[in-house]
């Protein structure tokens, strides 16, 4: 069971065995979970970042895969890793980030506004008037 929780999480245990293996895999899944904080933009993804989401088994979710598969896939995924700046990370986890929202497997999140910057106070230029002129008697279909 424990081999199928790491390759789930993209984690090869190989021959790591003992104390010492556990202590291996407990450090490389603890370097995984706290390298994202969950509020990083696009923009914002470090180089490391970028890698891991590259390195990343996304279509091993749905489906079990063999250790060869796994070991086969991570050096394919390393050498074309190896071809591609941070520019070229940073486009392949987009178009895979809107694959996978495109596929309901993962959501955007809502973004709050306040109305402080410039780019919501354009916003609320075009369609404020409808906030400004909602009432439930004329725009009862939004109820």
């Amino acid at each position: 069971r424990v081999v199928t929780v790491l390759q789930r999480l993209s984690i090869n245990a190989g021959q790591e065995e003992g104390l010492d293996g556990f202590e291996q895999l407990a450090l490389k899944i603890a370097h995984n979970h706290f390298l994202f904080t969950g509020h990083e933009t696009l923009e914002e993804l470090s180089l490391e970042q970028l890698k891991a989401l590259f390195l990343f088994d996304w279509e091993g979710l749905n489906r079990k895969r063999s250790e060869s598969e796994i070991r086969k896939r991570k050096v394919r995924r390393q050498r074309a890793m190896q071809k591609m700046d941070s520019e070229g990370l940073r486009r392949w986890v987009f178009a895979k980030a809107c694959e996978l929202e495109k596929t309901a497997r993962i959501t955007v999140p809502a973004v709050n506004w306040n109305g402080e910057s410039k780019e919501e106070e354009r916003a609320l230029g075009f369609v404020g008037f409808l906030f400004d002129d909602f009432r439930v008697q004329a725009w009862r279909f939004f109820l």
